[in-house]
């Protein structure tokens, strides 16, 4: 049984398909709209191989169109990866 993510009502019906052919549900209660089992199975090494191309110049739309992450996920992940860089690297400025 099927329960909505917003209000946990179990009065959910099918409303449909997405633009990517996944079924649509909608809550009767609160009208959310919300696809069942919505699992993004980004598996580790494919987050390595980003990683690794996150250090390259290559611009994020490529690496998008590369390995089939959409833009929106990317960047997320790119901010919590550069998060992580510390602040000073240790590269010491010869003219200052």
């Amino acid at each position: 049984m099927l329960i909505c993510p917003s209000c946990t009502s179990g009065k959910i019906v099918k409303n449909g398909k997405t633009y990517y052919g996944k079924q649509n549900h909608k809550c009767k209660d609160c009208n959310r709209q919300f696809v069942a089992n919505n699992q993004h199975s980004i598996t580790d090494q494919r987050r390595e191989d980003v990683s690794a191309l996150l250090l390259e110049r290559i611009s994020l739309r490529g690496i998008c169109r590369s390995m089939g992450v959409s833009l929106t996920w990317l960047m997320s992940y790119a901010v919590s990866v550069w998060s992580e860089t510390p602040e000073d690297l240790g590269v010491g400025c010869s003219v200052c």
